[in-house]
């Protein structure tokens, strides 16, 4: 079976069936290339019940969230619970979290003085760089480099602190440069990081050592897509559009399970006829008797989802889209 395909939204000339997930910002947001790192996380059971939230994935991160996440993946990679972590003093007196005082008894963290943390600005790129190295060591990876980052061309913005840990994960792939153009490399050190992004660069250097089982599933929006899906996922503004090719389907019987189990991955159950009876719709084509309008509306405890059909005036191509919106959606 051919894996899941991520590619950008083209117009396809054959007829097609897409199913578009898509939410509010306010409700389930992420982007295709966190989905498996997402998903990673919520299959091995990482705690960090104030993070790893539908709504929390394209925002910003906290340093005190990222407190949380840091510690709900060294104790699941060290197979130890927080209470193991002997906790020192708290020596901050703008927070009370216990999980920044596990993760400064370890010496992943230190305030930005010598009673303050700060919990509640966004983490820096840098910042993030210094403190899993920091965890690395705790791990006894060694993380010393000699790479050279000279190549960057906002290496001058870069803290003296965070230089090494910095050049250890563009080397290895950890984090990547933005704005590349013209061989021109960006690492933008002091811009924040979103949660998505977070976790990302933990599940790569999970990846690396082998730390994390791999998740069969893409987490996209709140739904969870299995892997091995004959759906192709593509890139559509704030949503993912899955586009079922039906001349490339080998396994009609595993679509309907796989479509089935997107549907249900939100926690509504919604029976297998709605599945059929959509899957029995898209693959009528006959335009003129066709009604190209929304239909097939179904309610669940979480969203609206409906069909609408498209017939592009130029061409032949036809297209379906499921849609998935909150209840609570403005």
């Amino acid at each position: 079976m051919k894996k899941c395909k991520l590619e950008k939204l083209l117009v396809s000339s054959i007829v097609s069936v897409a199913i578009f997930l898509s939410t509010s910002f306010a409700f389930a947001q992420n982007s295709a290339w966190s989905g498996q790192g997402i998903s990673n996380f919520l299959t091995n059971g990482i705690e960090a019940p104030n993070v790893l939230k539908d709504e929390k994935y394209y925002y910003p991160i906290t340093r005190e969230e990222f407190t949380e996440l840091v510690i709900g993946f060294y104790v699941k990679v060290s197979n130890i619970n927080r209470d193991d972590i002997e906790v020192k003093e708290n020596p901050f007196k703008d927070t009370t979290s216990l999980d920044v005082q596990r993760a400064y008894s370890l010496g992943i963290i230190q305030g930005i003085s010598k009673d303050a943390f700060s919990p509640n600005d966004n983490i820096t790129r840098e910042q993030i760089a210094t403190m899993v190295t920091r965890l690395l060591k705790l791990k006894g990876i060694d993380t010393e480099t000699n790479y050279d980052l000279s190549y960057c061309k906002d290496k001058d913005e870069i803290s003296e602190w965070a230089l090494d840990s910095l050049s250890y994960f563009v080397e290895n792939g950890i984090i990547k440069g933005v704005n590349i153009s013209n061989s021109n490399l960006y690492i933008h050190p002091k811009s924040t990081a979103t949660v998505e992004a977070v976790i990302t660069i933990l599940d790569r250097i999970a990846e690396k050592h082998n730390w994390l089982i791999k998740s069969k599933d893409l987490y996209i929006n709140g739904f969870l897509v299995p892997n091995d899906t004959e759906l192709i996922l593509k890139e559509n503004g704030k949503g993912i559009i899955c586009t079922i090719k039906w001349e490339e389907i080998t396994n009609i019987e595993k679509l309907k399970k796989d479509l089935i189990y997107i549907l249900n991955s939100k926690g509504e159950t919604i029976d297998d006829t709605i599945t059929s009876k959509f899957i029995n719709s898209v693959t009528t084509t006959d335009v003129q008797n066709e009604l190209w309008v929304k239909e097939d509306e179904i309610y669940t405890g979480n969203c609206t989802i409906y069909i609408t059909k498209h017939h592009y005036s130029r061409t032949t191509d036809i297209e379906t889209v499921l849609h998935f919106h909150p209840l609570n959606e403005n």
